[in-house]
């Protein structure tokens, strides 16, 4: 008995590999959408911005995402004022108990013009430290 030898399955192997799409775009979503669903990907960035960016091409790679779609379907932005203006100020709302301007006034005249003591008996004598 012979047995002939088991034959493998041929697989095309083409040397080029075509390119896939990594990402999935809905085709049900609308052109407003899609253009902020770009802007939102990059952090929502000013409209110039966007458009100076597609002008350079550095957004090539992205399907359908083009200066046409950002001029035409991006909503103008709320315009916000830049850094942390939203923040509280800071010592607004001390737990340091402070005392009365008079008080602190008063103070210090006790330092720089202390009074005369009663029953003090006054001399010549002067004292200096």
């Amino acid at each position: 008995m012979s047995s002939a030898p088991a034959s493998k399955p041929k697989v095309s192997q083409s040397p080029i590999e075509t390119p896939a799409a990594l990402g999935v775009i809905r085709l049900d979503k609308t052109k407003q959408e899609l253009a902020q669903y770009y802007a939102a990907t990059l952090f929502n960035p000013r409209k110039s911005t966007l458009l100076q960016a597609l002008a350079n091409s550095n957004f090539d790679s992205w399907p359908d995402f083009s200066q046409q779609l950002i001029r035409k379907h991006l909503p103008n932005q709320i315009e916000s004022a830049q850094g942390h203006m939203d923040q509280e100020p800071k010592n607004l709302r001390s737990t340091k108990a402070y005392k009365d301007r008079t008080e602190l006034l008063e103070e210090a005249n006790d330092d720089t013009m202390p009074s005369q003591e009663n029953n003090n008996i006054k001399t010549n004598d002067i004292m200096c430290t």
